[in-house]
């Protein structure tokens, strides 16, 4: 694992030259930016909308999805696979976009999120009673 992270900006770089080689060197950089603002632009609209979820969980709904929230992370890290300049890097994010592959991925890697999960509010309970108290261990021998 190591090897391939130490070795994965030449195979990015690798798979940039050939595409330069086969399409030309600028549409190569086209291709570069156009990927680097795409990834951008879906960041900023992930965190957006991560945001807007979060301030609904806090003000009137309190619950938010574990598999929404997984959801949005994937893209947030597709976005910027998106945003590193190479093919694999992009290649990698196109299969994080895709819903039923996302799935699948995270299924094969054991991340399998539990579907409901709620947060609770105390404040938003008026009801909210405490009991206090004090407990002393008896020996029963």
């Amino acid at each position: 694992m190591q090897l391939f992270i130490l070795l994965f900006p030449f195979f990015e770089l690798f798979t940039l030259i050939e595409l330069g080689d086969h399409i030309g060197s600028l549409n190569t950089l086209f291709y570069v930016l156009a990927t680097f603002f795409g990834g951008l632009t879906l960041l900023k609209q992930q965190g957006l909308s991560m945001l807007k979820q979060a301030q609904a969980a806090q003000t009137g709904q309190p619950w938010i999805s574990s598999r929404l929230l997984l959801d949005d992370m994937a893209i947030g890290f597709a976005a910027i696979l998106l945003m590193i300049p190479g093919l694999l890097s992009d290649i990698s994010a196109l299969f994080i976009l895709i819903a039923p592959l996302r799935r699948k991925l995270a299924s094969m890697l054991g991340q399998k999120a539990p579907e409901p999960t709620t947060f609770y509010d105390k404040k938003a309970d008026k009801n909210f009673t405490v009991i206090e108290g004090e407990y002393e261990e008896k020996d029963r021998g």
